[in-house]
């Protein structure tokens, strides 16, 4: 039976018009098993450790990789595995209203100068927050597709 759909499906593909490919040729957006997409922004970032000394760092314009389920960027302090920090987040749109949550360390690594980086889940983000993110995250996907688009007379 099996091998009788299978024949039937390739004769219906056979008379389209396009080429299809099979699954593992499709690229993967998502990079492996993650929920979300990511991209590299600049937003407004305050961070501090719950294990440090109450030492907060922040800054007005910080260079991350974002998405809607966490964030990489670089550290001053190089921080565990598992370590958890909170996290201040303004993103650069008309919103521009501080969006707060917990970060645990997932990773961490050197970048090719040397200086310490960690990847960031979410973990106790509201959704609404988590979801302006996400937006965030395809508005700005979408403006830079279009910049790429060159539209011909």
């Amino acid at each position: 039976m099996f091998a009788q759909l299978r024949k039937q499906t390739e004769q219906i593909w056979a008379k389209r018009a396009f080429e299809s490919k099979p699954a593992e040729h499709i690229p993967n957006f998502l990079d492996g098993d993650r929920e979300f997409f990511r991209i590299d922004t600049t937003i407004g970032l305050r961070y501090w450790s719950f294990l440090a000394d109450g030492h907060i760092n922040s800054a007005e314009r910080c260079h991350v990789n974002l998405s809607g389920g966490g964030m990489r960027f670089a550290l001053d302090k190089e921080l565990r595995t598992g370590d958890k920090i909170w996290l201040e987040i303004i993103l650069p749109d008309a919103q521009a209203s501080i969006i707060t949550c917990i970060g645990r360390v997932v990773r961490r690594f050197r970048d090719h100068s040397g200086q310490f980086e960690a990847a960031f889940q979410f973990v106790n983000i509201a959704t609404r927050d988590q979801d302006r993110i996400i937006s965030y995250c395809l508005s700005e996907q979408s403006k830079r597709l279009r910049e790429k688009v060159r539209v011909c007379c």
